[in-house]
């Protein structure tokens, strides 16, 4: 745990630093990838050692997380990274529900076909804007969700997966800000810099959610 921990903190300081200094910026999204490879790593050595439906969700989760990221980080394609973000969100959507086997089986199914048809069919726009919906509503109902499970049984995992995704919903409210400032051509109305500050947090917020993601099913339930 400490090992991962701290080479989760070399890896954050390191893009902090890449990105504040405008340095050698090729090096900045491979670096914050390591990180997020380092998570699903971290999470599947755990499950091996200590097996359990919530930790495999866990592990599912971040293994889709990483597939996302590689799409958004390094080819652009934004709907393909949707749709596995969408995956991810419905995998927590099973862990934080009591009727795993009925949503696992509903809603995993409907999240892949939409996602296929996006890809192969050619009516992005439509099915874009749907998975949009779908991720926003499933990622609010998880947050809530994660929290009231924490109040009604309070426990260290609880906790720690409640704030990743807290944190996980900061970064996405970068996301949001950035992509309204292109869509909506507000660079009349805001500073340039703004834009900028969204894109510095976006990571800022994004890496340390995994990360508490990550070790939340490696504690105590109790």
């Amino acid at each position: 745990m400490a090992l991962f921990i701290g080479t989760e903190a070399i890896i954050y300081l390191t893009f902090i630093i890449l990105d504040l200094t405008d340095c050698l910026p090729w090096l900045s999204d491979p670096v914050k990838y390591s990180g997020i490879i380092l998570c699903f790593v971290n999470s599947l050595i755990f499950f091996v050692k200590k097996r359990g439906t919530d930790r495999l969700i866990i592990t599912a989760a971040l293994f889709f997380t990483v597939c996302a990221d590689a799409f958004l980080l390094f080819t652009g394609e934004f709907l393909p990274g949707l749709v596995f973000f969408c995956v991810v969100q419905t995998l927590y959507s099973v862990y934080t529900v009591s009727d795993k086997k009925q949503l696992l089986i509903l809603l995993i199914p409907l999240v892949l076909a939409t996602g296929i048809i996006c890809i192969f069919y050619d009516v992005a726009d439509i099915f874009l804007f749907a998975l949009l919906i779908y991720y926003a509503f499933a990622f609010a109902l998880n947050t809530y969700r994660s929290w009231k499970n924490y109040k009604k049984h309070p426990s260290v995992t609880g906790l720690l997966f409640a704030i990743g995704l807290s944190l996980f919903v900061m970064c996405d409210l970068n996301v949001l800000f950035r992509n309204a400032y292109e869509m909506l051509n507000l660079q009349a109305s805001l500073p340039k810099w703004t834009y900028f500050v969204a894109m510095f947090f976006t990571w800022v917020f994004y890496l340390p959610a995994q990360v508490l993601i990550s070790i939340s099913e490696n504690q105590p339930k109790v």
